[in-house]
């Protein structure tokens, strides 16, 4: 099966990636950073494959609107199987700056991300100007 990933890049998107090809299905991967809202862009993206699972996460511009316009996408070009990254949060009955406080606690919560920084930012070696890369860079 052709799957759609959107957002691959992100720790969930990531996570992903081995996981389907490991089941044997071929993959095509969608990542936008802006604008958020190129509907052309997500519609192309779309287009001609079986399946599209979204791996948005975080941010409530991604999580919701984005994953909206992905889902309505889909729905154009007539995909029939669609997993979404989450539908149990209703972020718009939340109070203004609520949303910053559950980013925050959300994000400094999970392993990992409470360390971030500048000098301290990942797979990223800001000093050696190097990337860490897990596997040979050729791994399907």
């Amino acid at each position: 099966m052709l799957v759609l990933e959107a957002g691959a890049t992100g720790n969930l998107g990531q996570k992903l990636i081995d996981s389907l090809y490991s089941r044997g299905h071929q993959l095509e991967y969608f990542v936008q950073s802006e604008p958020y809202y190129d509907v052309p862009a997500i519609e192309s993206a779309c287009k001609g494959v079986d399946a599209v699972i979204c791996a948005y996460t975080g941010m409530p511009e991604s999580s919701l609107d984005g994953q909206l316009l992905l889902f309505r996408a889909v729905e154009r070009v007539g995909i029939k199987k669609y997993v979404a990254a989450s539908w149990g949060f209703d972020w718009k009955n939340m109070n203004i700056g609520v949303h910053e406080r559950v980013l925050a606690e959300v994000l400094f919560s999970l392993p990992g991300h409470g360390d971030f920084s500048p000098a301290n930012n990942g797979a990223w070696d800001p000093k050696g100007k190097a990337m860490e890369i897990w596997g040979t860079g050729k791994d399907k």
